[in-house]
């Protein structure tokens, strides 16, 4: 990889008189070299290089781009041939030029290589791009290395695979391969949602942007670090989700936004065996569209500091909801905060410890009942869990809650885990458990002044059993709803009739509530959750 010295170096020394003009149609092989009195080359006309033509340009050759929007437009071979002392260096041109310091139309890609160059902005430094239907498309894998791009430069793939829905599940080749490349202060970017894909391996990239619109395959970084990453994505990108994935890499200070408020932001984001740091991740505030998808693949990977919030998605014209999932596997997920919105949404977390984490999800009632929110095997220390949606399931975990109550919506379940409260909470005031219907079984509740509280508002009947109330000061339950609680085969505490009735609240403290109608109570403190079959990873 070229270091960030050379780098330095080339993009700011690469500079001196132009001593030959170039431009016109390449009609045989040529070569642009240093040596001699032709560097650097100055563009006065487009440079074309046609099917059965090579442009070969030797190590410390410097290409300006002058004003005039020109471009070298590949359609045969290039061969950029530089050195890690001596790179090829391309610069100047304008931000606002439509054309591209290097387009690749129509050809074969894998015959071309870039290596040890520099491309330094603000013209925009390479692309693939289509051509007209009917004509030949780019084809191949065109492999960049050790090269940088810098100076707000871009490069992007622009051409267009044909798919339909439902998209193919083996994905294409990527059309782009960096290899120990840097960008710094520079964008990289599949153009349009059927984009070919951008495969970037062993790569380091400084205060760049990233826009992910392809849908098949995407970016992926593959073994790199990225240091202030911006990841954008525009209310142009309409249809198929657009992929950016992470693997075995390391990500600091990353924030996914939209561009602005009315933001038809539709995005998978995946991350495996990645670290990522200090980062926000924003899905769309707001929709015109509704066929927006968004979803988060966290797999064998650790967030610490980092905010996921999904909580705005919103369909402008009938206020449909916008589909967003998340899914969290064998990973950690230290200090930061997980916002699920209001919509009808899935999230599965499995395997995985949080710690100081917020998790929390609006309220379903005008969208409907959530397919449901998964939390199996989990170890969360000193957070929040705020998910007042139905169909809310907490198995085989242990909640170790900072800031309580665990808040569940209807139809929720706790089987086989433990609630507690964080050591350095207070008792005075606390409550474990705040539900409206719930299934409790193999479970236990302890350490709060109220264990349980519930607050039925259908028939669907709230039960416990097999379950544990340990050392909760005022109440074990408190039924707060009009209808009534069954609680059968529990440990409360205690073996005395009139202990245990005296830490229920129910009909028998105010008429207006149901009861808790609990029997066969144990003597002894039960097995619960240290009872439970062993849990078996799907």
């Amino acid at each position: 990889m070229l270091s960030l010295s050379i780098i330095l170096f080339a993009s700011i020394f690469c500079r001196s008189q132009a001593l030959t003009n170039v431009g016109g149609v390449l009609l045989q092989d040529t070569v642009w070299s240093s040596t001699g009195n032709a560097n650097p080359y100055y563009l006065v006309n487009d440079v074309q290089v046609p099917y059965n033509s090579t442009l070969t340009i030797q190590a410390g050759v410097q290409i300006i781009f002058g004003s005039g929007n020109l471009e070298i437009l590949i359609k045969g071979v290039l061969k950029v041939q530089g050195t890690a002392n001596n790179p090829v260096c391309f610069y100047n041109g304008s931000a606002a030029d439509t054309k591209w310091m290097i387009t690749f139309q129509s050809t074969n890609l894998t015959q071309s290589l870039i290596s040890h160059a520099v491309f330094t902005g603000p013209k925009k430094g390479l692309q693939t791009k289509k051509s007209a239907p009917g004509l030949q498309q780019n084809a191949g894998i065109l492999v960049i290395q050790n090269t940088a791009f810098v100076g707000e430069t871009t490069i992007e793939t622009n051409g267009r695979l044909s798919g339909n829905y439902p998209l193919p599940r083996v994905l294409p080749a990527p059309s782009l391969k960096l290899t120990s490349v840097v960008i710094n202060d520079s964008m990289v970017s599949t153009g349009n949602d059927m984009s070919e894909p951008i495969l970037i391996i062993n790569s380091k990239l400084f205060n760049a942007t990233a826009r992910p619109a392809a849908a098949l395959g995407g970016i992926q970084f593959l073994n790199s670090k990225l240091q202030t990453l911006t990841i954008i994505m525009g209310k142009d990108y309409y249809g198929h989700s657009g992929i950016l994935e992470f693997n075995d890499s390391t990500v600091d200070n990353a924030v996914k936004s939209c561009l602005n408020e009315w933001c038809s932001s539709s995005l998978h984001i995946r991350a495996f065996r990645s670290v990522i740091r200090h980062s926000s991740f924003k899905v769309a505030a707001y929709s015109y569209e509704d066929y927006i998808q968004n979803s988060f693949i966290i797999d064998s990977s650790t967030f610490r500091n980092v905010s996921i919030d999904a909580s705005g998605l919103y369909y402008y014209y009938d206020g449909a909801a916008i589909p967003y999932s998340i899914f969290m596997n064998n990973s950690i997920f230290h200090t930061g905060d997980i916002r699920l919105g209001s919509f009808p949404k899935s999230a599965m977390f499995q395997n995985s410890k949080f710690q100081e984490t917020n998790i929390a999800a609006g309220t379903s009632d005008r969208y409907g009942p959530w397919p449901g929110i998964n939390i199996t095997n989990v170890i969360f220390q000193n957070g929040s869990l705020i998910l007042p949606v139905s169909n809310v399931a907490i198995m085989y975990s242990t909640i170790v809650l900072g800031v309580p109550p665990l808040v569940l919506g209807d139809n929720s379940i706790i089987s086989c885990s433990s609630i507690k409260r964080f050591s350095s909470v207070l008792q005075a005031s606390t409550t474990g458990i705040q539900a409206t219907t719930i299934t409790i079984t193999q479970s236990s509740i302890s350490s709060f002044e109220v264990g349980l509280q519930v607050t039925p508002l259908s028939m669907q009947t709230s039960s416990i059993s097999s379950s544990n109330f340990i050392s909760n000061s005022q109440f074990n339950i408190q039924n707060v709803g009009v209808y009534d609680v069954q609680a059968a085969g529990n440990w409360w505490g205690s073996s005395n009739d009139t202990a245990i009735h005296n830490k229920i609240y129910d009909y028998w403290d105010n008429i207006n509530y149901g009861q808790v109608l609990y029997s066969n109570y144990s003597n002894v403190k039960l097995p619960a959750e240290n009872d439970c079959p062993s849990y078996s990873p799907v």
